[in-house]
C-alpha cells in the first residue's frame, strides 16, 4: 500500500469512527437505544378471563426500518400479578395497530373486578443497522370480567 492510500484510509476510517455509521434520520441516540421510534399506548380496560388470565390491550406505532421484537406487560392488583409476552405481528409503517397479550397468572392470589396497574413495554429492532428501541406505558386501568 502506498503512503498516500495508507493516509487516506487512517482518515476515513477516523472519520467513521468520530461519525459513526448511519443510522436513522430523524431518530436520537441515547447510549444503547435509539428514542422517539415507537409508540404504545396501553388500554386502561383489561378483561379478567374465565380461565383466570387477563387480557391487555395496547395501541402499538412504530416507524418504517424497524421490526418489533417484543411486546410485554404485566398487570398487578394487591398480590395478584399476570405478566407475560408476545412477539406482535404488526408492520412498522408509522401508523396505529392493536395487539392483544393473554397474560397468565402467576400468583395464588386471585385478580377480582375493580383497580389494577398495567405496566406494557413494546421492543423494536432497527433492520439494517440492529439498533434497539422501545416504548413504555403505564397506566391505572379497570380489571372487568370477560363477555
Amino acid at each position: 500500500m502506498t503512503r498516500a492510500r495508507a493516509v487516506a484510509a487512517g482518515s476515513l476510517a477516523a472519520l467513521f469512527l468520530a461519525v459513526g455509521p448511519a443510522g436513522p434520520a430523524d431518530a436520537v441516540r441515547d447510549g444503547e437505544w435509539t428514542r422517539g421510534v415507537a409508540t404504545v399506548h396501553v388500554q386502561k380496560t383489561v378483561l379478567l378471563n374465565p380461565d383466570a388470565t387477563v387480557t391487555v390491550r395496547a395501541r402499538l406505532k412504530c416507524e418504517p426500518e424497524w421490526q418489533p421484537s417484543q411486546l410485554d406487560a404485566r398487570v398487578t392488583q394487591g398480590e395478584a400479578s399476570a405478566e407475560g409476552y408476545t412477539v406482535p405481528s404488526v408492520p412498522c409503517d408509522d401508523h396505529w395497530h392493536e395487539a392483544l397479550l393473554v397474560l397468565p397468572t402467576l400468583s395464588p392470589a386471585g385478580f377480582h373486578p375493580g383497580r389494577v396497574d398495567i405496566s406494557i413495554q413494546f421492543l423494536l429492532t432497527h433492520v439494517e443497522f440492529g439498533d434497539s428501541s422501545g416504548a413504555h406505558d403505564q397506566a391505572r386501568g379497570r380489571l372487568v370480567p370477560a363477555g
